[in-house]
């Protein structure tokens, strides 16, 4: 009997949160025909563990070749990741990169990214492949109050890991112009930090809601 196809990830944040942890959770998802192997190249919280059930998940502070020739992957998918944390010998084994955010690409290997603006911003001679992430579909809408509140307003959320480097406060003044423009715009924050939510609530007219960062908060989508 032939082996299932083994598929290693390189994530760069060990928090299923924000964008790069989460699609490499929804790729483990996406190819149930394959085995899966999640390196992360920071700490792994306990969301993590728990949203990675029956993974095979690990902290490393480099993907060298003694880890590469450990798991012996048919395919490497990079998430994000810097160039200078992966041995030169790794690149050997088949690879694509899957950008997230702007940055740097690597010339050895094929890239793809989440987002049509993220392609048109790349600077390599060949425009990088769209690849969308997938999101899980929302589970039905139980509560009456919940699905009469959808029809009464519109929503625009964002969802980021909860960093201060995620939510600069040059994006004041950006939701500040939008709800002037959009007046009756309810706006859903997942993650922002403390620091900014009093600013960014009076930016917005008092028609912000906020909700702490964590694995379950996706439901809001």
């Amino acid at each position: 009997m032939k082996s299932a196809p083994h598929l290693l990830q390189v994530c760069n944040v060990g928090t299923v949160v924000g964008g790069t942890g989460a699609c490499a959770w929804t790729v483990t998802r996406s190819l149930p025909e394959w085995r899966h192997t999640v390196l992360f190249l920071n700490s792994i919280n306990q969301e993590t563990e728990h949203a990675f059930q029956g993974v095979s998940i690990r902290s490393i502070t480099r993907l060298t070749h003694a880890v590469m020739k450990e798991h012996s992957p048919n395919l490497v998918l990079y998430h994000n990741t810097a160039r200078n944390r992966v041995d030169d010998e790794c690149l050997v084994c088949p690879s694509l990169y899957y950008q997230h955010s702007r940055v740097s690409l690597w010339p050895e290997i094929a890239a793809v990214t989440c987002s049509m603006w993220l392609s048109s911003q790349s600077t390599a001679d060949c425009r990088p492949e769209v690849l969308h992430q997938a999101v899980p579909r929302a589970s039905q809408l139980s509560s009456v109050s919940r699905r009469s509140r959808l029809r009464d307003e519109i929503v625009v959320g964002r969802i980021c890991t909860p960093t201060d480097r995620k939510w600069p406060r040059k994006l004041i003044p950006f939701y500040h112009q939008l709800s002037q423009e959009h007046p009756r715009v309810v706006w859903e924050f997942v993650g922002c930090p403390k620091s900014l939510q009093a600013e960014l609530q009076f930016a917005v007219k008092h028609r912000a809601r906020f909700h702490q960062a964590s694995w379950e908060a996706r439901s809001q989508y």
